[in-house]
């Protein structure tokens, strides 16, 4: 069931959409506190869209329905809206879930040039694809079996030529006999497959992440675990109508388990990798590759936060600045941070902060997205009494604190992560994850933020 209500603005009646979308329940507490997050107490997954993006009829605001990218409407003295029918920065226009009745997973977002917000993940066995308009309006949903009917799950997805191209991993076999190779699918604008590619390295392979160039040629990454070793870091290139071009592993020095997280092209066709190594014998180091087109690396970085994991898992490529995203220790804090930081095109860091929500917790950066010198980011936060909460803030070099900050917590005690992140025309950031509700397993869940 989906159940509909709205944030500060007008139009809360409550409306009803067919039962494989959302799960009734409250939300309180949201924050767009500067540098403060505060976690909200959410016991399922609501939606507050009122209005509907898919008419083809323009917005106006103050006719009571909040359409296409309106935050909020009508406006009022009484509520945080304001007369131009939009909300303060970082404040939650719109939450969309789904809720299959089994374990669903919202794990990478994209946006058409249309508007429509294209989310991916996996429902249950089965990849899961959705199409939502602007104002939250669920447009399609779609499970599809594209593994040969063993167990899929999406991880991300770039969009091309009307179509897209979707990354994940397909499984086969159950327990110690489980065999996870990467899948790579190119599917059509009405979701038929193109063509297909599945890289089995013999034990637990993972895709994580991918990046198109205009052309259409790709780049994929993730993990390759073979017999008798540990994972390591895997890149593969293919040519725009699927054909590998070439495929490389990267081995950390202390041979532990290695993963390239993120990935993304350079103006001039060459590639920046990010994702983590084990250099030592204890924890992982986060790790970025500047490589050609051909894959020879040009520069890397290892960074070494002294105990604890250190990742990098996001990274994002604008003109000759290079804007990472992951999860560094901090010994001073005795924590594990979100972590943001600029790069110039030759790998030195220009500009680096932390996010730390109360020392002596985990939090991390998973997805970012860039416009100038603002950075938004979806990953987790956490807290003593409610373990790992969803986490979408922004920053602002180089200020460095963030801007704002949001925390959403599907239940005490329980494990939510935000996965993925894009923006609007408007703006808006919209952010996609998990969240673990009591009882009931993990439902996706996407949030759309004023800009």
């Amino acid at each position: 069931m989906l159940v509909a209500l709205a944030f500060g603005c007008g139009g809360g009646d409550e409306t009803v959409g067919d039962g494989s979308t959302g799960t009734p329940g409250s939300e309180t507490g949201t924050s767009t506190t500067a540098g403060v997050i505060e976690s909200s107490s959410e016991s399922g997954i609501v939606d507050s869209s009122s209005g509907s993006s898919s008419t083809g009829e323009p917005s106006a605001c103050g006719d009571g329905m909040r359409d296409g990218l309106e935050h909020c409407d009508p406006p009022g003295e009484e509520s945080a809206c304001s007369n131009d029918c939009t909300l303060p920065s970082g404040a939650p226009v719109w939450t969309v879930g789904f809720d299959s009745g089994d374990d669903d997973v919202a794990a990478d977002i994209a946006v058409r040039d249309n508007g429509e917000i294209v989310v991916v993940g996996s429902s249950g066995d089965d990849a899961w694809i959705a199409v939502y308009g602007p104002a939250g309006d669920e447009l399609s949903s779609t499970v599809l079996e594209l593994g040969a009917g063993d167990r899929d799950a999406l991880a991300a997805v770039a969009l091309h030529g009307g179509g897209m191209v979707v990354v994940g991993t397909a499984t086969a076999g159950t327990g110690d006999d489980a065999n996870a190779d990467v899948l790579v699918v190119a599917l059509d604008d009405v979701l038929a497959t193109v063509w297909a590619d599945r890289y089995d390295g013999g034990l637990a392979d993972t895709g994580e992440e991918l990046a198109i160039a205009d052309a259409g040629e790709l780049v994929v990454v993730g993990r390759s675990e073979a017999e008798g070793s540990l994972a390591d870091a895997w890149i593969r290139r293919y040519d725009g109508a699927g054909t590998e071009v070439w495929t490389q592993t990267v081995d950390g020095a202390a041979s532990g388990a290695d993963v390239a997280n993120a990935v993304a092209w350079t103006p001039d066709g060459g590639l920046l990798v990010t994702g983590a190594l084990t250099q030592q014998t204890n924890d992982t180091d986060l790790w970025i590759s500047a490589r050609t087109g051909d894959g020879d690396e040009q520069w890397n970085e290892v960074y070494d936060g002294g105990f604890g994991d250190d990742y990098g898992a996001g990274v994002v490529v604008d003109g000759d600045a290079i804007w990472v995203t992951g999860s560094i220790a901090n010994m001073l804090t005795n924590s594990e941070e979100a972590w943001v930081a600029r790069y110039d095109s030759g790998g030195t860091q220009a500009w680096a902060t932390g996010f730390n929500s109360n020392g002596f917790v985990f939090e991390s950066g998973e997805d970012l997205v860039v416009d100038g010198t603002e950075v938004w980011i979806a990953g987790v936060t956490s807290s003593p009494d409610q373990q790992r909460n969803v986490l979408a803030a922004r920053f602002s070099e180089p200020m460095p604190a963030a801007l704002w900050t949001d925390g959403t917590d599907g239940g005490p005690g329980l494990n939510d992560v935000g996965h993925g992140i894009a923006r609007l025309s408007d703006g808006s950031a919209v952010v996609v994850g998990e969240l673990t509700v009591l009882g009931q397993g993990t439902d996706a869940w996407i949030r759309r933020y004023a800009p």
